[in-house]
């Protein structure tokens, strides 16, 4: 089955990275529209009270799952870049990718908003925790 794929044409390729690149991004685009809709709740101040601690619990689950989704994904597309770049380097993608080594993978700045989104809602509901009723 490995060798199935590993010698997949360009064509199957350039579908599957399609395909990949495009869940990365509406799966980046949910969490970040929930975790905008989540601080938005936060900062208002008309919702009943004590549902502050629920809402931080119930975002930093989603985003801790959804750090695991967007960590697979990336993981995926990157495995088809790669292959892309080593099987295939007549594509464009290979010439420029090789030629912008000084830059990482757009892809890996994309985590970061995502992951630092995580760490802040992780913390703010430790410290909700750890405030007095």
């Amino acid at each position: 089955m490995e060798k199935q794929y590993s010698e997949a044409d360009l064509e199957d390729l350039q579908r599957e990275r399609e395909h990949l690149e495009r869940l990365f991004a509406d799966r980046i685009n949910f969490y970040l529209v929930f975790a905008a809709g989540v601080l938005a709740f936060l900062f208002d101040e008309h919702h009943p009270k004590g549902l502050e601690r629920a809402a931080l619990g119930a975002v930093t689950a989603v985003s801790i799952l959804m750090g695991f989704a967007l960590w697979r994904t990336f993981r995926l597309v990157m495995c088809v870049l790669r292959e892309i770049i080593a099987k295939h380097g007549e594509t464009p993608y290979a010439f420029y990718s090789k030629r912008a080594t000084r830059l990482p993978n757009a892809n890996k700045f994309l985590l970061v908003l995502p992951a630092a989104l995580m760490i802040f809602f992780f913390y703010a509901f430790i410290v909700s925790l750890l405030a007095p009723s």
